[in-house]
């Protein structure tokens, strides 16, 4: 064979991209073909939006505790006493974030009672979790923020406190 130039057995299928000759790059020289009908193959027919479980349908799955644990996990829907004090929240939360954000607060800061670590959320995904819990009734899985700075983020009693004093100097004017 001369530069360039390669042979490939008859009646293989080939495309503009199915062949590189030798000298073109990496993996220069290898021949592919692509599935056809002849062959029977279809790669789109196979193809899974979510990762396949290895353990499906086996007793010993590590991970079948874990479907036990999600059924008793089904909440209670919130009471309607619950409900009022999360769309209170929700109401609350729009006007901390319209005074506290022009100042360059970007969310609040929550003290976890599971961990018992400060969680740094930022306006929209508080407000996400409070309209999940809505929806749901149950609170989402929380992560702690990576990295937060805590200066720009405050306690919820600091927003009250802050939204309540703009309120008072606004009516004594």
């Amino acid at each position: 064979m001369s530069g360039g130039e390669f042979i490939l057995p008859i009646g293989t299928p080939v495309g503009p991209t199915d062949a590189v000759p030798e000298d073109r790059g990496p993996g220069a020289g290898r021949r592919t073909t692509r599935p056809t009908e002849s062959t029977g193959a279809d790669y789109r027919g196979n193809v899974h939006d979510e990762p396949i479980d290895p353990f499906h349908g086996d007793p010993a799955d590590p991970s079948a505790e874990l479907d036990d644990m999600a059924e008793e996990a089904v909440a209670d829907p919130l009471s309607d006493a619950e409900r009022q004090d999360v769309l209170e929240d929700l109401a609350d939360l729009e006007v901390y974030q319209a005074l506290l954000s022009p100042i360059g607060i970007r969310g609040l800061v929550i003290e976890c009672d599971e961990c018992h670590e400060p969680h740094y959320f930022d306006w929209d995904l508080l407000r996400g979790n409070l309209r999940h819990l809505l929806d749901s009734g149950l609170p989402r899985v929380h992560e702690p923020a990576f990295n937060p700075d805590p200066e720009h983020y405050v306690s919820w009693d600091y927003a009250r406190g802050y939204a309540d004093g703009v309120h008072d100097t606004l009516s004594d004017d």
